[in-house]
């Protein structure tokens, strides 16, 4: 369901009618990547969730701690590039790596990761994924996630959008400017 804020009298409104997911955002807070959003393929949406860089700049799998495998995963340090090397390794047969020493426990892993890994890669397909870099601050992050929503086929299908490209459009369309950690400048708080 959609949420809309209403000023006049300053809360939240639900629509409460089923819409169909209009865009798969993945959050990437990294400050020297060259983009701020862009649109990516199905393979490279799942390469992000594989490497699952946090706000913090630790690694969680699938940006996510709670399934058993993250867990396992995390509590090993096979996470990041060394979870990617030792995807790979799974793929190809050698379960060891990703079973922290253990081919059994690693095939069991491989299992459920692949299996998750498979389904986001299907709803890629269907559903386009970005990247947002939310290095610019949480005001800007949050907008650009609201205008990937609801116009995901603005600035060419976003290929590559800069922080420029993005601030210019905003405050054309829009009027919203954006102070240096992103916060907004056109309204007094």
């Amino acid at each position: 369901e959609r949420i809309f804020y209403e000023p006049k009298w300053g809360h939240l409104l639900y629509d409460r009618s089923a819409t169909p997911c209009s865009a798969h955002v993945f959050l990437e807070r990294n400050a020297d990547l060259d983009f701020f959003a862009k649109r990516v393929s199905a393979k490279e949406a799942v390469e992000y969730l594989l490497v699952g860089r946090t706000p913090s700049g630790k690694h969680e799998p699938m940006y996510n701690a709670y399934p058993d495998f993250s867990g396992f995963l995390m509590e090993f340090g096979i996470v990041g590039d060394k979870l990617v090397e030792a995807y790979a390794k799974a793929k190809a047969g050698d379960y060891s790596l990703i079973g922290n020493g253990d081919a059994n426990t690693g095939k069991a892993v491989f299992e459920k990761l692949d299996k998750q890994l498979q389904l986001w890669e299907k709803s890629c397909e269907v559903t386009p994924p970005f990247i947002v870099n939310g290095a610019p601050g949480l005001f800007i992050t949050q907008d650009v996630n609201w205008l990937l929503s609801e116009m995901p086929d603005i600035f060419d299908n976003w290929k590559h959008v800069t922080l420029d490209d993005y601030k210019s459009f905003m405050e054309k369309e829009f009027g919203v400017t954006y102070g240096p950690k992103g916060e907004w400048t056109h309204i007094e708080y």
